[in-house]
């Protein structure tokens, strides 16, 4: 009876089809929706990923997300160095900073100031053998090998590169998450970015913070804020915040909620009528094997049969689909600084789901009719 159900599939090519394109078109346009969309968030918070050392962050109450800097006075950096707890805490500066190019345009970029003595917050990857250490170097600086590449007029290891009227040298490339806004990303030493940057009163932007051995870093977060009334969170908090402003106050989860809701719609629209006509146009074969003894079990089991196959078929070209999109558009035709897109195992597990209800849904009401089919039919 296998045979006989993807027979019956098969043997009407239009409308079978018709009903794995449009799974495909649902299984394409919900997986490559959503991977955009986690890639985009994902990077909102790339800046706190990219910085693995510390254990906690700490900043002004009222900051609501990694870019969101409101400097606080030097002073609170030895306040936090007091708390019970504390390994070490370091300062960090986060600002905007003008480079001139060598054509004589400007570009506006990134750039992080590190702890003069201890260098923690440094870029994860160096390329081409540069150091960390090398950043105490005179006019020292680091920057991100896309953006340089892309953004910089393609500057190397060793140029001269103008920053705010100030004299830089590029001393390594790196490689790290990309921000959420493409700016080219420029690492120096917190003192040096103080001076280059034209800064307020107070110029420190965050402290970042190691616990000790056996101290939980929720725990001493906690103590910190009681003690200093600053904002303290974890590493894992702090980008979890960061992520949910970007979901609260901007328009992305809803702009692409929107088409991940149009797939699926389309995809039952055109999947589910498909299917349903399919199976009315076959009520006189499920009849026929009604009246030769097949029980309404085993047609039942036909007609999910005939779904999971045509499921099966859509969602791995949708898929199939999704990938090659992420290597030709969003790979070969993309910068590498602008490439978002994110398959995880999860938009995967959701892209199926999405089918699956939509097989499920579509196959419902040519189950009910072949439920009640009569028999008699094949004799009308």
């Amino acid at each position: 009876m296998n045979f006989v159900a993807l027979k019956m599939l098969t043997g009407d090519r239009i409308k079978y089809l018709g009903i794995v394109i449009g799974l495909t078109f649902a299984s394409l346009l919900i997986t490559q929706q959503l991977s955009i969309f986690v890639g985009l968030m994902t990077r909102t918070y790339s800046v706190i990923t990219n910085i693995s050392d510390p254990d906690i962050w700490v900043m002004d109450e009222q900051v609501q997300n990694i870019d969101d800097v409101r400097p606080i006075s030097d002073d609170r950096l030895y306040r936090v160095r007091g708390v019970p707890g504390v390994a070490w805490a370091v300062p960090l500066f986060k600002g905007q900073i003008r480079a001139k190019l060598p054509d004589g345009q400007y570009q506006i970029c990134t750039i992080l100031g590190l702890d003069d003595q201890s260098l923690v917050g440094g870029p994860p990857q160096l390329l081409y053998g540069a150091r960390i250490a090398d950043l105490r170097m005179a006019d020292a600086v680091f920057i991100d090998e896309p953006n340089a590449r892309e953004k910089l007029g393609n500057v190397q290891t060793g140029d001269i590169l103008e920053l705010n009227d100030h004299r830089a040298r590029i001393v390594g490339l790196c490689k790290m998450k990309q921000a959420f806004v493409t700016m080219p990303l420029i690492y120096t030493t917190y003192s040096r970015a103080r001076d280059w940057v034209p800064g307020e009163r107070n110029e420190l932007s965050f402290v970042l913070v190691k616990a000790k051995p056996g101290v939980a870093p929720a725990d001493l977060a906690q103590q910190i804020r009681a003690q200093t009334g600053l904002g303290a969170y974890t590493s894992e908090a702090f980008a979890q915040k960061t992520l949910w402003y970007y979901i609260a106050h901007t328009g992305i989860p809803i702009n692409f909620g929107t088409t991940v809701l149009l797939g699926f719609i389309v995809g039952v629209a055109i999947a589910g009528q498909t299917f349903y006509q399919f199976a009315h146009d076959n009520m006189r074969y499920f009849g026929t094997l009604k009246a030769m003894g097949a029980s309404n079990f085993m047609l039942i089991r036909m007609i999910l049969l005939q779904a999971a196959l045509a499921g099966t078929l859509g969602y791995g070209i949708g898929i199939g689909c999704t990938c090659l999109f992420k290597l030709v558009v969003g790979g070969l035709l993309t910068p590498e600084s602008q490439r978002v897109m994110i398959i995880y195992w999860q938009i995967l597990a959701i892209g199926a789901g999405s089918v699956m209800f939509i097989v499920l849904a579509s196959s419902l009401l040519a189950l009910i009719k072949v439920v009640r089919l009569e028999p008699a039919i094949v004799f009308k």
